[in-house]
């Protein structure tokens, strides 16, 4: 048991690599096959149109949340905590979105 708790970044990341190299090899298999019949290619192309679409929105409300986040926590003229976390000094060790306990009422 000891030496398997000893190796086990080692153990760790020869799994992962397995993991990869399966994944490659699946890939690879899925590229090979047939893209299937006309309506078939039709109906995966309108899925993928559906798909970026939804990737797109995604990416702009989390880059959206992540802007507002980004603004929040970093730092700004008062040094290690920006100006909002500077008012409410609770903040300043807690996790984001947490209220203050001096704004709770």
């Amino acid at each position: 048991m000891e030496s398997v708790l000893n190796n086990l970044p080692l153990f760790c990341t020869l799994i992962g690599a397995v993991g990869v190299l399966f994944a490659i090899m699946l890939a690879g298999i899925v590229k090979k096959a047939p893209a299937g019949s006309e309506r078939m290619q039709e109906i995966a192309g309108a899925i993928k149109e559906g798909a970026i679409a939804y990737l797109n929105r995604q990416l702009k409300s989390m880059g959206t949340a992540g802007i507002i986040i980004l603004s929040i926590w970093w730092p700004g003229p008062y040094g290690s905590y920006s100006l909002i976390i500077h008012r409410w000094p609770c903040l300043k060790n807690s996790t984001p979105g947490a209220i203050p306990i001096s704004a709770r009422k």
